[in-house]
């Protein structure tokens, strides 16, 4: 059975909360020893109990599921009583506050290594990233001024396929030569007009 458990079933705690809670703060004994809430308990096995100023031991006599209340004093003997020394309880909080200070150191060593590593890293990750940023804000541009030349290209592309088709028209070929090359038929003759003045 677990102590906590024998601890409520033999009444001598009212709750099985509470020897949980003693026993979490290293305030239960099992044979000298510190225990855990879930440590199994033994017939002959001698249990110290300190809550508050007042110390118990008690003899494990026998260990049953169910009792009741007349009959729990069955399961242990007393075999000691006493009062905590001021001191005691001192030197055991002196204890328990030097642990947390040193967990809280530890922490506090901790955080600052981190923090040294992190920071480089978070710095390198940052720059990494405005320089992908750059890269790519550049090769944006790029692609712009090349797909603004592809379409300068099959602009052209598109106006000299207009003009190839226009020149297999031997119509439009002859009004051309005509007016951008002076030629005529025979029998024409070809007047200049004076431009307007403006």
């Amino acid at each position: 059975m677990r102590i906590d458990k024998f601890l409520k079933v033999s009444r001598i705690l009212k709750r099985r909360t509470v020897s949980k809670e003693l026993a979490l703060n290293q305030r239960i004994e099992i044979n000298g020893k510190v225990v855990k809430p879930s440590h199994e308990v033994l017939v002959g096995d001698i249990v110290g109990v300190t809550f508050g100023s007042r110390k118990m031991e008690v003899r494990v006599l026998s260990i049953q599921e169910v009792k009741r209340k007349q009959e729990a004093s069955d399961m242990y003997e007393i075999v000691s009583q006493s009062f905590v020394e001021k001191e005691e309880r001192n030197e055991s909080y002196m204890a328990k506050k030097l642990k947390k200070k040193i967990k809280k150191n530890s922490y506090s060593i901790f955080r600052k290594v981190m923090t040294v590593v992190l920071i480089p890293v978070s710095i390198y990750m940052i720059y990494t990233v405005v320089i992908e940023c750059m890269t790519t804000v550049k090769l944006h541009q790029q692609l712009a001024e090349v797909q603004a030349k592809l379409q300068e290209v099959k602009d052209e592309n598109t106006y000299l396929t207009q003009q190839k088709e226009k020149l297999q028209d031997p119509d439009y070929v002859e009004s051309y030569a005509r007016g951008n090359y002076q030629l005529s038929k025979d029998g024409e003759q070809i007047f200049y007009l004076p431009e307007k003045n403006k």
